[in-house]
């Protein structure tokens, strides 16, 4: 299934934006202060797709985490990461069970496999395409058609693993991860958004002249010295990238027809490619260290290299 996703690339703009987040939406994964952001959650009927909980469970690799981990360097007059690898894994969480890809036997389900293809949409911001999310081959080692993963699986702790190829994500850009509410769970009941996830997508300001206008942000954050003003219009940039440009170009697309579509929307950006300096230094030390562990004297170094 094609859609035209071209309204995507107005997003980045405003990306720029999100650095000063971080820490205030990660306060948000915390049970203090109250009231929490997730209240409530964990006794929900509803298989919820997790943007922040209580014990801190995220999805991964996200913009906003990245942007906390380089505020952290930062503040320790270190150098800061320009994005994550991109072989590694996305990390979705979800509050239960996902329907089951493969039969017992190991064999796909194509029923189900449509709903992940057409439900959660991962979007190349550069050359504005959708990546699959299926894998390449099922555990019979059949191929799959239409799949850029090596493996898709759901956790013991409800996080959906997707697996990238070397050749699934390019350095140095911006993907966009949606989750659509009616991929459903093992019950086949729709998802819902938790509690922030819902309010970062929605049309709802945080913060309008300068004043907190969303009543569950204010009293989360009323103890802080401005009153919890700064930290609310973090999140405010962020609401306005998610719904203002984000969920308006999927909107346009005819992807969804409303911000209640989606159970979850984030991004992630993945690293500069090393230079060729580094390159050939890292080519140099794999092959010092490969000959060095094979050697009887060398090999018994702490540092063989």
């Amino acid at each position: 299934m094609k859609h035209h996703y071209w309204q995507i690339y107005f997003f980045l703009i405003l990306l720029l934006g999100l650095g000063g987040c971080a820490d205030q939406i990660l306060d948000s994964a915390s049970s203090d202060p109250t009231p929490s952001i997730t209240a409530g959650e964990e006794v929900a009927t509803a298989t919820i797709a997790q943007f922040s909980t209580d014990a801190g469970r995220v999805p991964q690799p996200n913009v906003i985490t990245l942007e906390s981990v380089n505020s952290t360097l930062l503040s320790a007059g270190a150098s800061t990461l320009t994005g994550t690898a991109k072989t590694m894994p996305l990390r979705i969480p979800f509050s239960g069970a996902l329907p089951n890809l493969y039969s017992d036997n190991g064999s796909l389900n194509a029923t189900n496999a449509t709903k992940y293809q057409d439900n959660i949409l991962i979007l190349d911001s550069d050359n504005l395409s959708s990546i699959a999310p299926l894998p390449t081959h099922d555990f019979a080692g059949t191929a799959v058609t239409g799949g850029t993963f090596k493996s898709v699986y759901q956790d013991s702790n409800g996080d959906l693993v997707l697996v990238p190829d070397n050749s699934t994500f390019t350095d140095n850009k911006t993907y966009v991860v949606a989750v659509k509410k009616a991929l459903g769970d093992a019950n086949e009941d729709n998802l819902e958004a938790d509690i922030l996830g819902d309010l970062l997508m929605g049309p709802n300001k945080i913060v309008e002249n300068g004043k907190i206008v969303n009543t569950l942000i204010r009293e989360k954050y009323k103890a802080e010295s401005d009153g919890g003003l700064a930290s609310a219009t973090a999140l405010e940039g962020v609401r306005s990238a998610y719904n203002g440009t984000i969920v308006a170009a999927l909107k346009a697309s005819n992807v969804i027809s409303e911000y209640t579509d989606l159970a979850l929307l984030y991004t992630f950006t993945t690293e500069e490619p090393a230079s060729s300096v580094e390159q050939s230094a890292a080519a140099s030390l794999l092959t010092a260290m490969t000959g060095n562990i094979g050697n009887s004297t060398t090999a018994f170094l702490v540092d063989p290299v």
